[in-house]
Order: C-alpha cells, then structure tokens, then sequence
C-alpha cells in the first residue's frame, strides 16, 4: 500500500514520512467502509465530510484516514465503487449534498466473497 517512506543509512533510520497509500483495488475502501459502519453502530449514511472529518469521536476509523486518502480522490473511488458495486453502494453528490449509503442487506464479508471470487 506504499504507507510511507523511510530514509536512512544502511541500518540507521534518519526518517519516517507517511504518504497516501497507493490503492489499486477499490474494494480495500468498500470493504473498509462497511467495517467503519460496523463500528459505528452500524449505521449505513455517511456523507463526505463526515468521512473527511477526524474530529468526530466514533468507534470506527474512517477509510480517508487509514488510508490517508484525500476528498477529491476519495469522492472519485466512491463513484466508481457505486457504478461498479451498486449492490453494495450508492452515492449522490449534487450540489453541496453528498449522500454515500451501503445496501443493508449487504456486509464486509460479502465484500471479501467479491474479492476472493477475483482472485481465484
């Protein structure tokens, strides 16, 4: 996930810096997303700026933070996820609304079975 950069000297670490993850399969957000509801009681609406903001205290961790995901890029993996996963995910924004809403009947392992039906 390219968490971060180290830069040092043979064994002597001068520095640690974090940097965006590269994700390259957006069902690691999806996933996440639905372990972020679990988390927070399970509720399934979110908008964007809750998702963005890491001064609510909540049982969850929201993907934009794990993955030091900026909102631009973050609102982009969203809509693909909606287009291609509706049956987990939709999302709206229009205007200044943004409405990002996981199916109810849907769960993180079901986001795993997709995955490891990818791979196989």
């Amino acid at each position: 996930l390219h968490f971060g950069c180290i830069r040092g000297d043979g064994d002597k670490i001068e520095s640690l810096s974090r940097t965006p993850c590269v994700i390259t399969e957006p069902l690691v957000v999806l996933y996440s997303l639905f372990r972020f509801s679990d988390a927070c009681g399970g509720y399934r609406q979110f908008t964007l700026g809750r998702l963005m903001d890491f001064s609510v205290q909540s049982g969850g961790i929201s993907p934009s933070r794990i993955f030091g995901i900026e909102r631009e890029r973050l609102r982009g993996i969203l809509e693909g996820l909606a287009v291609n996963h509706s049956d987990f995910i939709s999302v709206s924004f229009a205007h200044d609304l943004e409405k990002i809403s996981l199916s109810e009947g849907m769960s993180s392992a079901d986001v795993l079975k997709v995955f490891l039906g990818r791979i196989k």
